[in-house]
């Protein structure tokens, strides 16, 4: 099972668009397993959806035409730089980091790292953000998806250590600032509130 949905992961695009309905491609392959149609992948319409196919051995009728009017444009986002407030709301969303900038600073992208998700777009709060399609065949675009891929690892990575780092950091300014008699209350409080999920 578990190589089967890495197999599922390796042939979709790696937008992490949501589109699908599942929170990144990985997530979608996993559903699949489940019972998830395998026609979800708008970025990677027919072309995806048949390699999926093949690998599940799905019965699941590929209406050609119907996929392709549904899948996305092979695109890139661009930024009017007089209507960006740099707010950073797009680097938060971003998969694969292609936006650089900091606050309240014009935000730049690196074209050859987005992966045209969109998801950009609907987190700006000044609409200063619209996809424009790009002159590359699908082929080019997803023979990218290893690329995307690592960048999308990368930051979740980075995330977690972010995340781990303010959680320690505010662990010892709580310890700094608690008394001996009020950190003896907080593990009388916990160790109570314990024995009480226990009782339940």
């Amino acid at each position: 099972m578990k190589s089967q949905i890495n197999k599922m992961n390796q042939v979709l695009p790696q937008t992490q668009c949501g589109l699908c309905g599942y929170a990144g491609c990985f997530p979608y392959a996993k559903a699949i397993t489940e019972g998830a149609s395998i026609l979800l992948c708008q970025p990677g319409g027919a072309q995806v959806a048949q390699k999926l196919k093949q690998i599940t051995g799905s019965v699941e009728l590929i209406d050609q035409e119907k996929m392709e009017l549904k899948r996305t444009p092979v695109q890139v986002v661009d930024i009017d730089l007089d209507e960006c407030i740099g707010c950073t709301k797009c680097l938060d969303v971003c998969p694969t980091d292609a936006i650089i900038g900091s606050h309240k600073m014009l935000h730049r992208v690196l074209e050859d790292q987005c992966n045209g998700c969109e998801l950009c777009t609907q987190a700006c709060p000044v609409d200063c953000m619209t996809m424009k399609p790009i002159d590359q065949s699908f082929d080019a675009f997803y023979a990218k998806r290893g690329e995307f891929k690592i960048r999308f690892d990368a930051k979740k990575k980075r995330q977690i250590l972010q995340k781990d780092d303010y959680n320690r950091r505010h662990a010892k300014v709580k310890l700094k600032q608690a008394t001996g008699d009020r950190t003896l209350a907080i593990r009388r409080e916990q160790i109570q509130k314990w024995l009480n999920d226990e009782d339940k």
